[in-house]
């Protein structure tokens, strides 16, 4: 897009004009900008096995098999247990067999939580309960008096929990989510 003088640029989600990288005065600064936001970082291929690479390959160096990739791999761990991928596994059993999070209407429970995200998923009389602590510090829940239910059924969580925990006030571990039924 060109300006009104005929320069080039980019136009952000904002609206506003920043220059592009070609037409920049200092090209480092803009690409430390750039990599502030940018997700390269988190762009490594996953780690299949213990060897650095399945068979030879010219990849770009920043495709090159992690320092770790001995230890931290997807078949030896060290993963936690539940592991991660069964993990997603059972996120995606959960999604297929509960319509509710697909199509239910979706309502803020503590929109103004700076660290805990929660929210109810309706869809006609199924409502499902999504509470996530997003801090590195442990937060107390306490469930707002406009959601109500007299019981509650844990359909999964990445700590172990006890199941008949009252869902009206409890404290979350650091960056702990869970799922429940309200019923």
């Amino acid at each position: 897009m060109a300006d009104e003088e005929g320069k080039s640029g980019v136009v952000t989600a904002d609206g506003t004009a920043k220059p592009s990288l070609i037409e920049a005065e200092n090209p480092a600064e803009v690409l430390a900008a750039i990599h502030v936001k940018g997700r390269d970082n988190a762009r490594t291929p996953m780690q299949w096995e213990r060897q650095p690479q399945r068979r030879p390959s010219r990849a770009a160096r920043r495709d090159q098999a992690q320092p770790n990739h001995g230890s931290v791999n997807a078949r030896t761990g060290p993963w936690p247990t539940p592991t991660r991928s069964s993990t997603y596994r059972r996120l995606i059993e959960l999604r297929r067999s509960n319509p509710v999070l697909v199509y239910g209407h979706y309502q803020m429970i503590l929109p103004d939580h700076p660290q805990i995200y929660a929210w109810l998923r309706t869809l006609e009389a199924d409502r499902l309960l999504v509470i996530c602590n997003f801090g590195c510090e442990p937060v107390r829940f306490e469930c707002p008096g406009n959601v109500r239910f007299d019981r509650s059924e844990l359909l999964i969580a990445n700590y172990a929990v006890d199941a008949r925990q009252d869902l009206r006030a409890f404290s979350l571990r650091p960056f702990e989510a869970r799922i429940c039924r309200l019923l």
